[in-house]
């Protein structure tokens, strides 16, 4: 038995030496524009993941994924889905064309219980617009500056990796104004849930008060502020779900 814990550790340590490498070390440096991100494992490696991908024409692409499952397996297959979109991005010039290429990829070499949520966004910061593919992944949002809700960043296709056929679709394009905040989240801020149970989860109201509170901080407090908020409502108990959020502030 504890030569098998210590294997699993073993595993799930190389597995975070992976991650650490892909995720990003910096923000990007976008003119015009404020963006962040943060990731918040609930074990030695997460199953989430997010990235900033430099692209055709001074675009960049935004990731936010989410493996189901946890441990060793969903962290390999997070970096592997990390790997397959950046290698995508510099073949296909579009977030649709993108996420089809990594679903095909994935329909092909994974199990048929296993699947991915990702939400990948391709902004153009001299238009100040945004295209996305919502794969299964919960919505993300844009408010103003008023912290209005103007775009509500709904599903346009399945999650990846079941059906290498399954039609990948881009929502609506969004134009962004100076005032802007889009954040994503995956389902570890949504679904964290309060100690005793009592208060539900936390859910996309939570999530965006604290958002509204916080508009004119900088992005990456905005991130800090919603994984404190998420870290009070559990009242600090370890967490159940990875954590990652992604924000992005148009100046």
């Amino acid at each position: 038995m504890e030569r098998e814990i210590r294997a699993r550790e073993i595993q799930l340590e190389a597995a975070r030496e992976i991650q650490r490498h892909l995720l990003p070390r910096e923000s990007p440096v976008v003119t015009g524009f404020d963006i962040a991100g943060g990731l918040y494992a609930a074990d030695y490696a997460a199953g989430d993941f997010f990235d900033f991908i430099p692209a055709t024409r001074n675009r960049l692409g935004i990731a936010v994924g989410d493996v189901c499952g946890k441990g060793f397996a969903a962290a390999i297959l997070s970096a592997t889905t990390h790997e397959l979109l950046r290698a995508a991005a510099s073949v296909h010039s579009t977030a649709k064309g993108i996420v089809t290429h990594v679903n095909r990829v994935l329909a092909g070499e994974t199990q048929d219980s296993v699947f991915v949520t990702l939400a990948f966004m391709m902004l153009d910061p001299d238009k100040r617009r945004v295209e996305y593919v919502s794969a299964g992944h919960p919505d993300g949002f844009v408010l103003d500056r008023d912290g209005r809700v103007k775009h509500r960043l709904s599903h346009s296709a399945g999650v990846l990796a079941l059906f290498d056929d399954a039609p990948i679709e881009e929502g609506p394009s969004v134009q962004l104004e100076p005032g802007d905040l889009l954040f994503l989240v995956t389902d570890g801020v949504l679904e964290a849930f309060s100690a005793n149970r009592a208060d539900g989860l936390f859910g996309e109201a939570r999530t965006l008060d604290v958002v509204r509170r916080h508009l004119d901080k900088p992005a990456q407090e905005i991130v800090t502020e919603i994984r404190e908020a998420v870290l009070h409502f559990s009242e600090n108990h370890r967490a159940y779900d990875d954590v990652t959020i992604v924000v992005v502030k148009c100046l």
